[in-house]
């Protein structure tokens, strides 16, 4: 299994390499209650490679398992979905599937600015994350993917696929997809209405402030550097669109760590999230759904 198109900067790693769960044990033979995680590595001399230690009852499945539950869900949705990225520092996997089936558009100056949905599978070797799910959207103009945990639920998986819950934990996961499409129109929505926020030098100043203050300072920079030069928006005016363009394009496009898929979510839960919460969009809600509160949504903040 190695068709994987790369965003990581260790690309010579082969996410679907076997992998084997073993006990450790100290020089004097006493057994450790951790296992330790093994990845094959031809390069060295035991042709494996420890990458991490977990419990004995940490639930682990290989990427390769992974890539077959990716295959079972994109399948099981009905639609066409094509393999975006892979991801793959040697601990931690994640892989982006999209599809044009599900989409809806950012209403400003230049027209045709479309959104698609995507769905993010995540594993590690490590213990850091869990075998999961979630749902992402990817703007078509500049492949930037932006991660709305605010808006889509992630779904942790319990069972493998030799489990007999197996095809019940398909059928759930599945099931996520069902209210993408009206939450990829309110994703839609919010952003239509920062491309008419203009972004004063106050405003600026108060982003970083206090919805963007944990970002290094070193990204922050970038980003602004990234800001000032690409305005997608009405020309001769900077919007909260652009800088929300401009964060998710440095936190996606780069040469990737862990950390910046977290970034990506926090930049997005910043300038998107909070509009989403306001007392009059959620009344102005047709379905009847209570939408999630972002306030009570866990958001990781990397190490600087």
């Amino acid at each position: 299994m190695d068709n994987f198109i790369p965003m990581s900067s260790k690309e010579d790693l082969n996410p679907f390499a076997p992998i084997r769960k073993e006990p450790l044990e100290s020089r004097d033979g006493t057994v450790s209650s951790r296992y330790g995680i093994q990845i094959e590595d031809n390069k060295s001399d035991s042709g494996w490679k420890e990458v991490g230690d977990v419990s004995k009852s940490y639930f682990l499945i290989s990427n390769a398992e992974m890539r077959e539950v990716a295959n079972d869900i994109t399948s099981a949705a009905n639609m066409d979905f094509q393999l975006d990225k892979t991801f793959f520092n040697g601990k931690v996997f994640l892989e982006s599937w999209t599809t044009a089936d599900i989409s809806s558009e950012v209403a400003h100056a230049k027209a045709g600015d479309a959104l698609i949905a995507g769905l993010m599978f995540q594993n590690s070797y490590d213990g850091s994350r869990r075998a999961a799910m979630y749902g992402f959207i990817k703007r078509l103009v500049c492949s930037n993917g932006m991660i709305a945990n605010f808006l889509f639920k992630n779904w942790r998986f319990k069972h493998t696929m030799q489990s007999e819950h197996w095809t019940e934990e398909v059928q759930k996961a599945t099931a996520l997809l069902e209210h993408f499409p009206e939450r990829l129109d309110k994703f839609a929505e919010l952003c239509s209405q920062l491309t008419v926020q203009k972004m004063k030098i106050e405003d600026l100043s108060q982003i970083r402030q206090n919805g963007l203050n944990k970002l290094p300072g070193s990204s922050w920079g970038k980003i602004v550097d990234k800001f000032l030069q690409e305005r997608e928006t009405n020309a001769g005016k900077y919007t909260h669109y652009d800088l929300l363009n401009a964060c998710t394009s440095h936190f996606w496009h780069k040469k990737q760590t862990v950390s910046d898929f977290d970034w990506n979510a926090y930049c997005v839960n910043a300038l998107v999230g909070q509009k989403y919460r306001t007392k009059s969009y959620i009344e102005n809600m047709t379905n009847g759904e209570k939408p999630i509160d972002i306030s009570t949504v866990p958001v990781t903040i990397p190490e600087a």
